[in-house]
This record gives structure tokens, C-alpha cells and sequence, in this order.
């Protein structure tokens, strides 16, 4: 099961905050306590460790202001991870078929 990257919060009144920068690549894998983007909020600028080791994956993109307890990205456990597989070509070919305008008799 993915572990869910909430935008954290960092003072009693803080209600949104700035994802300034991705540190780490989408897709990229990476370790717990490695570094995964920068907050800012207009008191302070703090640096988001991965909480555990995956695969990460952005939701939001660098630069978005968003609020506390956003879900700003995904750490996937590569054994959770759907592997992407091809349709295969008769699948294909049935679907190429599908909503062609036959001609007129």
C-alpha cells in the first residue's frame, strides 16, 4: 500500500505552505530519511524527508501553494507496484475495429 506524502505541518497557524522544489525525480527511488522536496510558508523553509524507502511519485507539482495535509506525492513499495502490461495484438486489433463507420450497402 502507497504511504501517502501529506504537506506537513510546521506552526499552530500555518494553513498552506509552497512545494518549491522537488529534490528527488519522479518515479526515482528513494531511501527513508533521504530528502524529498523543499516547503516554504512565509515564516520558514524546511526540508521533507521520505518517511520510508519507495518508489516516489509527485501528485503535486513544484512551485503549488496547497494546504496543510495535502497529499502531495506517493511513496509506492515496489512489491505493491502494478507492472504496466501491453494489450496484446489481437486485443488490439479487435479494438481497432470497434467504431469504424461500416459503408453504406
Amino acid at each position: 500500500m502507497p504511504a501517502e506524502l501529506k504537506l506537513p505541518l510546521l506552526g499552530d497557524v500555518m494553513t498552506e505552505g509552497k512545494l518549491a522544489e522537488w529534490l528527488q525525480p519522479d518515479g526515482g527511488h528513494v531511501h527513508k530519511g533521504e530528502p524529498l522536496y523543499q516547503l516554504e510558508t512565509d515564516k520558514v523553509n524546511y526540508t521533507v524527508e521520505a518517511p520510508s524507502e519507495g518508489r516516489l511519485h509527485h501528485i503535486v507539482t513544484a512551485g503549488a501553494t496547497v494546504p496543510v495535509g495535502t497529499v502531495v506525492g506517493l511513496l509506492m513499495d515496489p512489491a505493491d507496484e502494478v507492472p504496466f502490461v501491453p494489450p496484446s495484438s489481437a486485443a488490439a486489433d479487435e479494438r481497432q475495429g470497434e467504431g469504424t463507420p461500416s459503408a453504406p450497402d
